[in-house]
């Protein structure tokens, strides 16, 4: 048999048979190499001393196992100064020293449980014909040796939740290279102090409002440059409006805007409908005609009724039906009913606030009618429909359409501090003007705050010192309180107002650690979580 070329790159090996079964595949192979150096004093020998056969695992092959039975031969050392007397061959790029697979199938199993973990990652290896186990993937990725990443110079910190509430990690994140570098097993001031002094390259450390990263930064890299995150800022300053504006609840639920109830006009008698209806029952009007003309031609051909309603999927009834008629019915005829002569007042009624379907039938009996009360409720359900649509298009066409749910402390801080001035959509001015005509003290507060919310999202840092000089002067004793936080953090929150760095990588990255602790259930320990949120294929 022809040699065969191996389905990796091998200059060293080849395949001299594959033995294939209903359960696997075999691929005899053996060495091309007619020498070979010892690994210890490095002198090459050609002086064959015995064959063995090694059998490790190889990728699948259309689904069947695959094994490569390898003849290596074993050489005798010719250096007399050499401890070794004997050595086998080995090929590195192939086959590792003392390996029971391949290279590529152990690179495979890496790169499914990294990505997938260790149970799912085993059920979706079998669906390829690949059989392990998850303890087995769990081995693969804690004997991955990480590779060192360069020296960080921007970074970003955030903490994770061992468990919300309880215990508590931290995550750093090279916000340059897009990747993490760091997970810590906690967030104590002297565990990120450590790190920050072996690794002295940090110039800039994003954080979010925490004092125990504020004070091991400061102690642990004082030549960082801190910067505060501009969401946790905004959402700073919203929690604080939201318990100012509790103080106002009451007033706040006064400020709802209600739509217009939708008042239904009596129903005309015999409506044809809208252009757009007449259009859909002109459509299947043509489209009966057609299956009235193929019926009749089919007939004409001989053909049966049953074999003509199974032709065409209609019921052999309506063929009969067909036939039995030289022109098409009309579907649509005019029909009337009992309850014709007391609509008007069933729609006075609804439009008086009665909106019940059995009181509304116990009334027309008392005026002759003499229908059931299904009519009632059909017509009655129509009612409904027609009001709620013409409700929303009444609602639809008010400028403060958003403003007709009762209005909540936490709704009005998401307004006031979400609006936009050149956006007449987003900007509530018919609410502002209503919120300071019932409640006056609160509208310079309101402006310092939507200052404050302006000059973050514009990173005005030259206006950032006039607004805490406006807020000394303030009547509200939360924003005071806030301001003199914002003062304690002055430069990490003026270079956060600068700068375009933020922590928005990092908490994206938390985001990443919570998805891939879910998936590993209670097999989540540190040294498995902290190697599959480092590893970088």
């Amino acid at each position: 048999m022809p040699n065969l070329p191996l389905p990796f790159d091998s200059n060293e090996i080849e395949i001299t048979d594959v033995v294939s079964t209903a359960q696997a595949v075999r691929l005899e192979a053996r060495s091309c190499t007619r020498a070979a150096r010892c690994p210890d004093c490095q002198q090459l020998s050609c002086s064959i001393h015995s064959h063995y056969s090694r059998q490790p695992r190889d990728l699948a092959y259309f689904g069947q196992p695959v094994r490569l039975a390898l003849t290596v031969p074993r050489f005798r050392c010719l250096n007399s100064n050499c401890p070794r007397r004997t050595f086998a061959e080995r090929f590195p790029k192939v086959l590792p020293f003392y390996a029971h697979c391949t290279t590529r199938f152990r690179t495979t199993l890496r790169a499914v449980a990294f990505e997938a973990g260790a149970e799912a990652g085993a059920r979706l290896l079998a669906q390829v014909g690949i059989v392990t186990s998850g303890d087995t993937l769990l081995r693969v990725i804690r004997q991955t040796s990480l590779r060192e990443p360069a020296e960080p110079r921007v970074v970003g910190i955030d903490d994770w939740a061992w468990k919300k509430g309880l215990r508590y990690g931290t995550l750093i994140v090279d916000l340059e290279r897009h990747a993490p570098i760091a997970l810590l097993p906690d967030r104590q001031v002297e565990t990120v102090k450590q790190w920050l002094v072996q690794h002295p390259s940090v110039a800039i450390v994003s954080r979010d409002r925490s004092q125990e990263y504020a004070q091991a930064i400061t102690s642990g890299a004082p030549q960082a440059l801190e910067v505060a995150d501009r969401w946790h800022l905004l959402k700073n300053l919203t929690d604080v409006l939201y318990k100012v504006l509790e103080r106002y609840a009451t007033q706040l639920r006064q400020l709802l805007v209600r739509p217009t109830p939708a008042i239904l006009a009596p129903e005309r008698d015999k409506v044809e409908g809208s252009a757009a209806q007449q259009e859909i029952r002109q459509q299947r009007h043509m489209t009966r005609q057609a299956r009235f003309q193929h019926v009749h031609q089919l007939h004409q051909l001989g053909w049966q009724n049953k074999a003509i309603a199974r032709h065409l999927g209609i019921c052999p009834r309506t063929v009969q039906r067909y036939l039995a008629k030289e022109t098409l019915p009309r579907l649509h005829r005019q029909r009337h009913s009992n309850l014709d002569t007391h609509k008007p007042y069933l729609v006075q009624r609804w439009n008086e606030g009665c909106h019940n379907a059995r009181q509304l039938g116990d009334e027309i009996r008392l005026q002759g009618y003499m229908g059931g009360m299904t009519s009632v409720r059909a017509y009655v359900a129509r009612l409904r429909r027609t009001h709620t649509a013409l409700a929303s298009s009444v609602a639809a066409s008010l400028p403060q359409n958003r403003l007709t749910r009762p209005l909540t402390p936490r709704r009005a801080a998401f307004l006031l501090l979400n609006s936009s001035a050149d956006n007449e959509d987003n900007d509530p001015t018919a609410f502002l003007s209503q919120l300071y005509a019932r409640i006056p003290q609160l509208q310079p507060t309101v402006t310092l705050f939507r200052d404050f919310a302006t000059l973050v999202r514009e990173q005005c840092a030259s206006a950032f010192d006039e607004w805490l000089r406006a807020v000394q002067g303030s009547e509200c004793v939360a924003l005071r309180h806030f301001a003199q936080g914002l003062q304690r953090d002055a430069a990490a929150v003026r270079a956060a107002l600068e700068f375009e760095w933020s922590n928005g990588q990092t908490e994206g990255q938390v985001n990443r650690l919570k998805l891939l602790k879910r998936q590993m259930y209670g097999r989540a320990k540190f040294d498995l979580l902290r190697l599959r949120v480092l590893h970088t294929p």
